[in-house]
């Protein structure tokens, strides 16, 4: 990150994301790519973008991946324009189910991913969401990547807040792996359906970028409704009986009510040490502390029901 402000202004959807960069650079350009590089040939990689109703965000998405030999738009059979905006792209658009049903949501992420791999052409694949945007830094170190020995890379996230980077938060440096070959032994744990797990063969080195996504966060409203939905499935979940389950679910509990008390705590921290400056509100880091409770109290209920011999 530079360092000095870096202020992000979000536009209309129907314009590019601009920045604003004032202070010295170290490396990180938050500037969004709106045009593709002529002069380069395509990245052979393949941008997969899970979608449903995403047309809110999804040029500007689209908007920094032009570079890209393939990207695929893996839609929900969305109705509010995406796959009309995904095709002016030059995006392929893939239906997520076999289905004329619309509007479908995803309660399986790890099932979803591995039938999106099963659509993909080129030798490497980047893991982006329909509501983030590549960086130019982190779109010419991909291409660097690829050019290379095979291996996967995780990519920092900088959130986005009412327009504005936020540059500390208990969340970072908030590390997914997102850029992978396409090789045999790649895929999603299919026990983890909500919290995918991405597996990696043995002997596939696991390096690091330094460039990151952006991600603007919705409103304060919206992402309490993704919450409320994520909650949601994690609550109708089954749960099967099995030897040593109550210690499982204790086990859980207690992590996530753990989770929400280092949340809280580390927040705090960092508000005082940086003044309040360029750090997560108050609202929006309690709504993790308040997420992982509920999960820690849910699992907390769920370790004193009866399952049965076997639990």
């Amino acid at each position: 990150m530079p360092q000095g402000d870096l202020r992000v202004l979000l536009l209309s959807r129907d314009e590019p994301l601009a920045t604003v960069v004032s202070g010295r650079r170290t490396g990180f350009s938050g500037q969004m790519s709106t045009s593709p590089t002529s002069a380069m040939p395509k990245i052979p990689c393949t941008v997969g973008i899970l979608t449903l109703n995403s047309a809110a965000t999804l040029e500007r998405c689209l908007t920094s991946v032009r570079d890209f030999a393939e990207v695929i738009v893996f839609d929900g059979n969305s109705t509010d324009g995406t796959q009309d905006i995904a095709r002016r792209f030059g995006a392929r658009v893939v239906p997520q189910v076999e289905s004329a049903e619309q509007n479908v949501r995803i309660t399986d992420f790890a099932a979803t991913r591995n039938r999106l791999f099963t659509f993909v052409t080129q030798p490497w694949f980047f893991d982006l969401d329909s509501d983030e945007i590549m960086s130019e830094a982190l779109r010419d170190q991909i291409r660097t990547a690829v050019a290379g020995q095979p291996a996967a890379y995780s990519v920092p996230r900088r959130a986005i807040v009412n327009g504005t980077v936020v540059r500390h938060a208990f969340l970072y440096p908030d590390r997914y792996i997102r850029l992978y070959p396409m090789v045999a032994g790649v895929g999603f744990h299919p026990k983890k359906a909500l919290h995918e797990k991405i597996l990696l063969p043995q002997d596939l080195p696991v390096r690091s970028l330094d460039a990151p996504v952006l991600a603007p966060w919705p409103s304060y409203a919206d992402a309490r409704a993704k919450d409320e939905r994520y909650l949601a499935l994690v609550a109708a979940e089954v749960v099967t009986p099995q030897r040593g389950l109550r210690r499982k679910l204790l086990k859980s509990a207690l992590v996530n009510l753990a989770k929400g008390i280092h949340i809280g705590l580390v927040s705090v921290a960092i508000g005082i040490r940086y003044g309040g400056r360029d750090v997560l509100s108050i609202k929006h880091w309690s709504r993790f502390v308040r997420y992982h409770w509920r999960i820690g109290l849910l699992r907390m209920r769920q370790t004193f029901r009866r399952y049965g011999a076997s639990s």
